[in-house]
């Protein structure tokens, strides 16, 4: 029977002794420490730190954004509307306009072709 106890109370892994000879990471990537000795659960935790604030700042641009662009469809349907009710009422001074010109024919046509009765 054997017990051993050499790494019981070790916080650091044994430092890659092949580190120069390979990619050259401090410690073996299998270590709970990571390539250069941080503490994975660290990183993650700063990860996941990051992740957070970088949501909530993609979430707050695409809000502003979209409030901006709600904005600008506002305006321009704003826009389209007026444009669309001076064109009405240019085209109705337009059609009170051949409205005339034809009254005016038909009192000429009147006044230049005789009407056609019939002969008794």
């Amino acid at each position: 029977m054997s017990v051993g106890v050499e790494n019981a109370l070790s916080t650091f892994p044994a430092e890659n002794p092949y580190a120069e000879l390979t990619v050259g990471n401090r410690y073996g990537q299998f270590s709970p420490f990571g390539f250069d000795g941080t503490e994975v659960r660290s990183l993650n935790n700063r990860i996941d730190a990051v992740h957070s604030e970088l949501s909530a700042q993609i979430d707050n641009r695409i809000y502003g954004l979209r409030s901006e662009l709600n904005g600008r469809m506002d305006r321009l349907r704003d826009e389209m509307l007026e444009n669309y009710h001076r064109l009405d009422s240019r085209m109705r001074t337009i059609e009170q306009g051949f409205a005339r010109i034809d009254q005016r024919l038909e009192t000429l046509e009147r006044a230049i072709i005789p009407s056609a009765e019939p002969a008794q």
